[in-house]
């Protein structure tokens, strides 16, 4: 149960690691919450998995929902969707979470916390999340020998009494995530933990 638990945590936490999302937290330089369309991001996960997505820029009729293919070793890719890019909306688009993610987005709040309720994995539940995200500071990352001078955002989610921790690095000037740390434990998988190894935009 535990197992199956933590695989749907890490589904949804993913949508801000593994998809390499970007950031609108960093939206004050930005006049949207979604990248550019044509941006092409390569990342490598902790395992040498490497993962690439294609973004769309924003959905013309829901502009904090952003558009990215996703592809993975060569195969064919997904199509994915992610309110403010932070968070899957399909599983987490509720009244709730839009409004905390909007409060952090325009700083407005920091921390904001938000639950969302959903079916695990393979059926069992529902189960609450439970989410915090806050702003941790800035760092200095290289991404193919460019400096990006990234902020720091912590994800926390909590569920049943467990709780993991994946930090962020969030480029301001692209809204990209640039690398993602879950800590080296067991409650996210470590496709969780990647960094960014080219950016290209058409």
């Amino acid at each position: 149960m535990r197992d199956c638990m933590v695989s749907q945590i890490c589904r949804v936490a993913a949508v801000v690691m593994l998809c390499c999302a970007a950031s609108p937290v960093l939206g004050q330089k930005g006049s949207s919450v979604c990248p550019t369309a044509g941006i092409t991001v390569t990342i490598r996960t902790a395992s040498a998995i490497e993962v690439v997505n294609v973004y769309h820029g924003a959905d013309p009729a829901d502009p904090v929902v952003c558009l990215l293919t996703q592809s993975t070793g060569g195969t064919s890719g997904s199509d994915l969707r992610r309110l403010y890019n932070i968070v899957d909306a399909k599983t987490n688009d509720t009244p709730e979470v839009r409004a905390a993610l909007q409060a952090f987005v325009s700083g407005r709040m920091d921390p904001v916390r938000f639950t969302n309720t959903r079916m695990s994995g393979n059926g069992t539940g529902p189960y609450t999340y439970e989410n915090t995200l806050r702003r941790a500071g800035h760092e200095i990352i290289s991404v193919a020998g460019k400096a990006i001078d990234a902020d720091i955002i912590d994800l926390s989610i909590s569920v049943n009494g467990m709780t993991g921790t994946v930090r962020l690095w969030s480029d301001p000037l692209s809204r990209l995530i640039v690398k993602s740390d879950a800590g080296g434990g067991s409650f996210f998988p470590t496709s969780s933990t990647w960094q960014a190894i080219s950016i290209t935009s058409k």
